[in-house]
C-alpha cells in the first residue's frame, strides 16, 4: 500500500494549490481588462459592450478541455500518468468555480443571479448524487471496467465546448453589429 499512499499524498498536495489557482483563474478571466501603466499609446482603452462575454470564452474552453484531459488520462492504465490527471483536476476545479460564477453574471441579468446560480449548484449536486448509482452500474453490468462510463464522460465534456464556441460567435456577431450601427450613425 505504499504506492497508494504516495499517490493519495500527491493528490492532496496538488489540490492545495487550488488556493493559488483560483485567483489565477480570476486573472485569466480578466486578462483583457488589465492595463499596464507604461502603455505606449495615450488613447483610453475602450471595451465593447460584449467584450466580457468574449473574454469568458477562453477560460470556459480551458475548463472543458481540462475535463476532457482528465477523463482521457483515466482511460490510460498507467499509475505515473495519474499525476497529470491530478493537475487536470486542479485546473478544472480552479476555473470551474471561479469562471462559472463570473460567466453567470455576464450571460444573465444580475437580478436572476441567485436563481440561476442556485439552479447550477442544484444540477451539480444532482450529478454528484449520481456517482453511487454509476459505480453500481460499473460493478454489476460492466464487470468493474469503467471504460464506457469514462467514454460517456468524455463525450459529455466535449459537449460542454459548445458553450464557449456559441458565446464567442454570438459576442463577435453582436459586436460587429454594434460597430456597424455606430459607424452608420452620422451623429
Amino acid at each position: 500500500m505504499p504506492g497508494v499512499s504516495r499517490y493519495t499524498d500527491a493528490f492532496a498536495i496538488i489540490q492545495t494549490f487550488v488556493f493559488f489557482g483560483g485567483p489565477l483563474g480570476g486573472l485569466f478571466m480578466d486578462r483583457n481588462k488589465l492595463q499596464t501603466p507604461c502603455s505606449t499609446t495615450k488613447k483610453p482603452y475602450v471595451r465593447g459592450q460584449f467584450a466580457d462575454m468574449r473574454d469568458s470564452c477562453l477560460p470556459l474552453a480551458v475548463t472543458s478541455l481540462s475535463a476532457v484531459g482528465y477523463s482521457g488520462c483515466l482511460l490510460i492504465p498507467s499509475l505515473p500518468l495519474q499525476y497529470l490527471t491530478f493537475v487536470f483536476i486542479l485546473i478544472m476545479r480552479s476555473l470551474l468555480f471561479g469562471a462559472g460564477a463570473s460567466v453567470t453574471t455576464i450571460i444573465f441579468p444580475m437580478q436572476y443571479f441567485g436563481s440561476v446560480y442556485g439552479a447550477i449548484r442544484t444540477m451539480s449536486g444532482f450529478v454528484s448524487f449520481l456517482q453511487y448509482p454509476i459505480f453500481i452500474v460499473i460493478q454489476n453490468h460492466f464487470n468493474d471496467d469503467p471504460f464506457w462510463v469514462i467514454v460517456a464522460f468524455i463525450v459529455a465534456d466535449c459537449v460542454t465546448l459548445i458553450l464557449p464556441i456559441a458565446l464567442y460567435i454570438m459576442s463577435r456577431g453582436k459586436s460587429q453589429a454594434a460597430a456597424g450601427r455606430t459607424s452608420a450613425d452620422p451623429g
